[in-house]
């Protein structure tokens, strides 16, 4: 009796041992696991500082290259795709929103600036997105230079082209349009940095269905991503429109690349960890391909709707919230109504009002007034989308 009250007490020793060294490892695993993601982030935030730097002094470096010749010195931004020629001296500006093309040359009389007018025109509705990264001198500066966010080929995929011709067009065809549209358009001249030359400019106007064929580009790409991250493809598509008005070499000074503007040290993050378990920073020319650029987005879209935003019961309110995290971040959402940045707090005074009162709320509390436009804008313009595309 006496032995085996022993072996009881032993193995009752032994067994707290065991469960002290499970709980202990445990435990470890925890620290090394918050190790771990303490150090990715920190990586990140270093790498980050180092690209903002990077863009930073090559955006003032291209300015004032430009400046030698421009008394305007005119970058992209989301909604506008500006190239250069390599001397400087003559300029494209497509505007997506405003659905026009401006011609700009330095030239020595108005019959040079006709040529060189027509020859800039047949470049900018030719071009594809490859040709326009490799002509990108900031963007080939930029990515030449930081080594450790994930680069990829752009792809050759048409930029203007479908919304200005029916078919694809022939060298004859792009030639008779280009000359035909400068002979009727009205030229404006001014006066030039460049020594013994006038600035002589003109615009166009595209199509008056430009946007719906731009769109179109995108469409199918847009469904498959929709549909692979149960999201509404109206969303999508309404997302992309306000964000680019569908400009594949969309760039903004936070920055922001293509189509869906991805924010590289938010939404590329977080958004390539959700997909790749990995944390990286995603170059321009990764997020120049519309492929790539869709598929991150799209997959943000989902984190914001499915993760952060999880407990937002109704749909359509959550779709409101979605659509303004997507712009302001999911706690600026949050704080919108509970006063604080954390979405599951806020989650309960969602859900207490209808989904039209949510709307209502954010368009009137919403801490920054784009957010506000941006989700206006963004909610028209589903409805638009459902119309043009379906639901799915």
């Amino acid at each position: 009796m006496r032995l085996g009250l022993a072996w009881l007490v032993a193995l009752s020793l032994l067994a707290a041992e065991s469960f002290e060294d499970y709980v202990k490892s445990q435990n470890q695993g925890v620290v090394e696991e918050k190790k771990a993601f303490d150090a990715a982030k920190a990586q990140i935030e270093k790498e980050f500082a180092s690209y903002q730097a990077v863009i930073d002094e090559e955006f003032n470096n291209y300015k004032k290259s430009l400046g030698k010749f421009w008394s305007e010195p005119t970058l992209s931004t989301n909604k506008t795709w500006v190239e250069y020629s390599a001397d400087m001296k003559t300029r494209h500006i497509v505007d997506f929103e405003n659905e026009t093309i401006t011609i700009e040359v330095n030239a020595k009389d108005a019959n040079e600036a006709k040529l060189m007018m027509a020859k800039k025109l047949s470049d900018a509705v030719t071009a594809d997105t490859q040709e326009a990264y490799a002509r990108d001198t900031l963007s080939q500066n930029i990515d030449k230079r930081i080594t450790t966010s994930i680069k990829a080929p752009v792809p050759v995929a048409p930029i203007l082209a479908p919304a200005i011709f029916a078919t694809p067009p022939t060298s004859k065809e792009i030639a008779g349009y280009a000359a035909q549209t400068v002979k009727k358009s009205q030229i404006l001249s001014k006066a030039s940095k460049v020594p013994d030359t006038k600035l002589f400019s003109m615009q166009v106007k595209m199509p008056a269905n430009a946007t719906n064929k731009r769109s179109e580009l995108y469409l199918a790409q847009a469904r498959q991503e929709a549909q692979a991250h149960k999201m509404p493809l109206p969303l999508v598509m309404a997302i992309m429109h306000s964000e680019s008005a569908f400009n594949p070499m969309a760039r903004s000074h936070i920055p922001a690349f293509g189509l869906m503007q991805i924010v590289p040290k938010t939404a590329g993050v977080d958004t390539y960890q959700h997909l790749y378990n990995e944390k990286r920073l995603l170059s321009a020319s990764y997020l120049y391909d519309s492929n790539n650029n869709i598929k991150i987005g799209t997959a943000y879209l989902s984190i914001l709707y499915y993760k952060y935003l999880k407990g937002i019961e109704n749909e359509q309110s959550r779709l409101y919230a979605t659509i303004a995290a997507y712009n302001t971040g999911a706690g600026n959402v949050a704080k919108t109504f509970s006063g604080t940045y954390n979405p599951a707090k806020a989650a309960p005074i969602i859900n207490s009002m209808s989904p039209q009162k949510v709307y209502d709320t954010m368009l009137a509390k919403l801490p920054y007034d784009e957010t506000r436009h941006y989700l206006d804008k963004v909610s028209g313009r589903v409805a638009l989308y459902q119309k043009l595309y379906g639901a799915q």
